[in-house]
């Protein structure tokens, strides 16, 4: 019991992690609907994944996600028939009742059963509910009978579902209703005008396999459930009486098995019509499932369709040929005899068809994998690159000791065939670990049309870089962020259309997201064509808030950086949007703990540039790095930001009034660090060290070190119990001892603040 119950708990994880992979690109095709009205395809990509999550959803017990997504979908089908037009209301009760699904999927897979939020549900549900219920009456609709008869039974279902009934006199008189109608729509169907009933009752006989595919599609919807089940299952009896070999009564015993899973489940689903097409499609490649008059006299393979009727017999509406194994669109005459003599090599085209799709399906299987166990097997890869420099490391030793130089050659050899492939043993890991940032950037689609519609802006938002595929935690890092600076660009970077209009811009705002991976880096940038960050504004602020003195100067990139310092907001007043100081500090600290910065560039005027800059591997983060020496200890300083390296000269060293010692470096003069703080010492012990430039946007320096050992690749290992602003983490080298990994961007903020310090204390001298 308890194993059955886990293997049930599984199959919902999987069904919820698929059902909201789906439904989170959803939003941004209904966006895309509403700037296009006209663009009903649209409607078509987001209907199939509500439908089977709507059928899916009953199998599992999820009768609220069940009943929202019912709603969702008919109004879809209004649309997608044209019986509704495109309209705001209709897009917001759409994103709602989508934010909803995603909502209760997330709870329950949190919860383990079906949870909700009853206050929202019934807000999206009641959004969905009044649309449909004001798009008019049945008649105004359709003026096709058997369209009213399928609309008046849209209706009746959806009230006979209503959460109110359930369980009373009346939701028991409505099924009876319901099973009358339905009596009284067949006894109608039977009558002289020519039906979907009636082709159906006109389906061939002596084919059953175009039979099955026929009742599987939407000429069987028109039967009812039960006579369409009726008619399938004597199919799935007739073809296993046909079936000549084991594969193909294995295959039919799969088939019907499966069937009467899912009717006795979820119903007829677009699933269970595809299994059925499926089944269909590989019991045609295993033998003939009708003869026709050549069977006796023509070895040859002939087509698997019904020979044609007579001319004085009326003509057969539904016979598709069944070498394509699918139904036909709409319904066509059968053959004439002439095309019957081509049906064989078409067969063969089919058949090699049949073995493209296979192949390409064997292609596209996938198999889910916790990312518990991707992270565990990574973090062996970074032993392994451990272990390669424990390798080296022994080599060098051997070497040192005159070994024999066909030993160390030999070992030599056998070290950097076990770099290579630890090599492409990491880069196969972390592929794996990759997934689409389309979906994320898709969000922001919604976010700008929320704000836009709030504040009655007018804003494009164009995406970059959608099959770019990074490092699935760094999903989790850069949402939020992203989020933050693209409302944050709607709401205080983009003006209003007459103020747009003033300043001789086009009355639409644009806001450009763009992904790229870039070296070892992924970089995500947002801009807008707004009026740009007001810099006076932050000025003012800076000095209220006595991080800034009184006339004190600083450079436009020093006073961007206060944006970030935790409640800085220069906004006028508190809206539902921003406007409280929070989120950006947020953003930085976000960013800089997965190892990254942030950088703002702006024109007033013109607009803002935002960019985020992520290492491109987590988890166990592999580094190339500078190994130096600073007294007795080895230090680890990563390469990404490492501009280079140089002796210094005293000519090109100066002492600040404060003491600080900098050095002139090409076109600019940077302070020189130690491990210990701002150097202030002797200008002869700088001429023993080496420095290290720093790059940085805003305070670039120069880090002083005794000796440079060499580059090396080493792993950081977290410690969190070492409470200190200069180290990441540690490494262990190949000799088995440990260093540690400087932190530059903690260098770099560490300085900014000394600047900081010294010019407010010099503005209060």
């Amino acid at each position: 019991m308890d194993h059955n119950y886990d293997i049930d708990r599984e199959m919902m994880i999987d069904f919820i992690d698929e059902s909201m992979e789906s439904l989170s690109v959803i939003p941004a095709h209904f966006v895309d609907l509403e700037a296009n009205p006209n663009n009903l395809n649209v409607i078509e990509s987001v209907f199939r994944p509500i439908h089977s999550l709507k059928g899916n959803a009953a199998y599992f017990g999820l009768l609220k996600l069940k009943a929202l997504a019912h709603e969702l979908e008919s109004l879809l089908d209004l649309l997608r028939k044209g019986r509704v037009a495109v309209t705001k209301a209709i897009i917001d009760a759409l994103l709602a009742g989508i934010d909803e699904l995603i909502e209760i999927l997330d709870r329950t897979r949190i919860e383990g059963s079906e949870s909700y939020n009853e206050t929202s549900y019934l807000k999206a549900l009641e959004r969905v509910l009044k649309i449909l219920d004001t798009t008019g009456s049945a008649a105004s609709l359709t003026t096709d009978s058997q369209d009213l008869w399928q609309v008046s039974f849209a209706i009746l279902e959806r009230v006979t579902e209503s959460p109110l009934l359930k369980g009373t006199e009346e939701h028991d008189q409505l099924l009876e209703l319901n099973q009358l109608l339905s009596a009284l729509s067949k006894k109608q169907s039977d009558g002289p005008s020519e039906t979907p009933a009636q082709e159906v009752s006109a389906l061939s006989d002596q084919n059953p396999l175009t039979e099955l595919l026929n009742l599987a599609g939407d000429a069987g919807a028109a039967l009812g459930d039960k006579e369409r089940t009726k008619r399938i299952r004597a199919l799935l009896s007739n073809l296993a009486d046909l079936a000549e070999s084991d594969s193909a009564k294995s295959l039919l015993n799969g088939a019907s098995a499966e069937f009467e899973l899912f009717i006795t489940t979820i119903g007829y689903d677009v699933l269970l019509t595809e299994s059925l097409k499926e089944a269909a499609d590989k019991l045609n490649t295993l033998q003939r499932w009708v003869k026709t008059e050549t069977d006796e006299t023509d070895p040859t393979p002939a087509t698997l369709i019904a020979e044609p009727e007579p001319e004085t017999q009326p003509p057969v509406t539904t016979q598709p040929a069944i070498a394509e194994v699918k139904p036909e669109p709409s319904p066509k005459p059968a053959p004439a005899r002439e095309e019957l003599a081509t049906a064989a090599p078409a067969q063969e085209r089919s058949s090699a068809a049949d073995s493209d799709r296979k192949e390409q399906k064997e292609a596209a299987r996938t198999m889910r994998v916790s990312e518990e166990a991707i992270d565990a097997f990574l973090e062996f890869v970074g032993e392994l690159i451990a272990v390669d420099e424990m390798f080296r490391y022994i080599h060098a030793e051997l070497v040192k000791s005159n070994a024999g130089i066909q030993i160390t050659s030999s070992l030599l050899r056998v070290i950097n065939t076990f770099t290579k492939l630890s090599d492409d043993l990491q880069r196969s890991i972390m592929e794996i670990r990759k997934v689409s940032v389309k979906g994320m950037l898709q969000k922001t689609q919604r976010i700008v049309r929320d704000v836009a519609s709030l504040q009655e802006k007018q804003i494009n938002v164009t995406l970059s870089g959608l099959d770019t595929r990074i490092d699935r935690s760094l999903i989790e890092t850069l949402e939020a962020p992203l989020v933050h600076m693209t409302r944050n660009a709607a709401d205080h970077g983009i003006e209003s259309p007459e103020t747009r209009e003033h300043n001789g811009k086009p009355q639409m705002g644009e806001i450009q997201v763009a992904m790229r991976e870039e070296n070892d880096m992924v970089v995500l940038t947002v801009r807008d064509d707004g009026k740009g960050l007001d810099l006076e504004a932050i000025r003012q602020k800076a000095v209220k808030s006595g991080v800034l003195g009184e006339g004190q100067q600083v450079s436009n990139e020093i006073l961007v950086n206060f944006i970030f310092s935790s409640g800085f907001s220069t906004a006028q007043e508190v809206t539902e949007i921003s406007g409280r100081g929070v989120g950006m500090d947020a953003v930085k600290q976000s960013v800089e703990h997965a190892g990254g910065t942030i950088e703002v560039d702006t024109v007033p005027g013109a607009g803002s540039l935002f960019t985020i800059k992520l290492p491109s591997t987590v988890g166990t983060q592999i580094l190339e790095s500078f190994v130096v020496k600073v007294e007795r200890e080895r230090f680890i300083v990563p390469m990404e930001r490492i501009s280079g390296s140089f002796r210094p000269d005293i000519k090109g060293l100066s002492r600040l009034p404060n003491g600080n010692v900098c050095v002139k470096r090409k076109a600019g003069i940077l302070p020189i660090l130690s491990l210990s703080g701002l150097y202030c010492g002797d200008f002869q012990a700088l001429t023993n060290g080496i420095l290290v430039t720093i790059e940085s946007r805003i305070s670039p320096f120069a880090l002083l070190v005794d000796t440079i050992i060499g580059l090396q690749k080493v792993v950081l290992r977290t410690i969190p119990w070492i409470h200190t602003n200069k180290f990441v983490g540690a490494a262990v080298m190949g000799d088995g001892r440990v260093s540690m990994i400087v932190d530059l961007t903690a260098l770099e903020r560490y300085l900014i603040d000394q600047d900081l310090n010294e010019l407010f204390t010099a503005s209060n001298g």
